[in-house]
C-alpha cells in the first residue's frame, strides 16, 4: 500500500444492551482500545476457543457469548 493511500475500515452497528455497552467501553479503556477494536479482539479470541476445544466448550465452562 502507498503511503498516501489511506486504510479504509468497514464497519456494521451492532446493537448492544446498555450495561454491556458499559462494561464493553471500560474493558476498551482499560485495555486501550477502541469499543470497535475491543469488541473484534473479544469476538476472535471466543472463535479461537471455540475451534480449539469445540462447541461444548462453551457450555462446560458456563460462559455465554
Amino acid at each position: 500500500m502507498a503511503a498516501t493511500e489511506k486504510e479504509e475500515h468497514k464497519f456494521k452497528n451492532v446493537a448492544v444492551l446498555i450495561d454491556d455497552h458499559k462494561l464493553l467501553y471500560d474493558l476498551s479503556v482499560k485495555e486501550q482500545r477502541s469499543m470497535a477494536r475491543q469488541m473484534s479482539v473479544l469476538i476472535r479470541r471466543a472463535v479461537a476457543e471455540n475451534e480449539q476445544y469445540g462447541n461444548d466448550y462453551l457450555h462446560i465452562n458456563n460462559k455465554m457469548l
